[in-house]
């Protein structure tokens, strides 16, 4: 981290500025409140801001420099389903977007036919990460959040490189983050 601050930082309090009696009528130069001595207070303390402000900007590059090698131009949080947080099949979800499932949601109580198996799937209530594009539900179908992950999952030893396993497939579209609890 030394790199990235400014080694000229003025490691000194802040000078403060003591209140001057107006019943005072001479001044020594030699005291820490003549008004012949406050421009030094001054200068030191326009050194330190610009000092900070030049450490400020030298993070803010370093930190932009990050983002753009991660790939992230901003962080943006947790980018959840628009307009509303709750999953719903009619809408299209994009990879990466977190949606609710509430434990009256249609999904949980009566279920809804599943593209990639054909059967009545009824999915669990909590958040959801979407593993890839979801399209909208088409034609009384789509591809419903089901946990636990269909059978066949954890049959399969991980290879490759970089390590692909089960939930790396293109049948996984939801991956499950856990029911809301207070």
């Amino acid at each position: 981290m030394r790199g990235y601050f400014n080694s000229n930082f003025p490691n000194r309090p802040v000078p403060n500025f003591p209140e001057v009696s107006g019943l005072r009528t001479q001044y020594s130069a030699r005291e820490t409140d003549s008004p012949n001595r406050v421009h030094y207070k001054q200068q030191d303390q326009s050194a330190q801001i610009t000092a900070l402000m030049s450490n400020v900007r030298q993070l803010q590059s370093t930190l932009n420099r990050l983002r753009i090698r991660s790939g992230a131009t901003t962080f943006t949080g947790f980018k959840w389903q628009e307009p509303n947080k709750e999953l719903d099949p009619t809408v299209f979800v994009a990879k990466d977007t977190w949606v609710y499932i509430s434990p009256l949601n249609l999904l949980v109580t009566a279920g809804m036919t599943d593209i990639v198996t054909n059967d009545t799937v009824i999915s669990c209530e909590g958040t959801w990460i979407a593993a890839q594009d979801v399209p909208a539900a088409s034609g009384g179908k789509y591809n419903v959040p089901v946990f636990p992950y269909p059978s066949g999952m954890g049959v399969t030893i991980p290879s490759g490189a970089p390590l692909s396993g089960d939930l790396d497939s293109t049948t996984i579209f939801w991956i499950y983050r856990g029911a809301v609890q207070c």
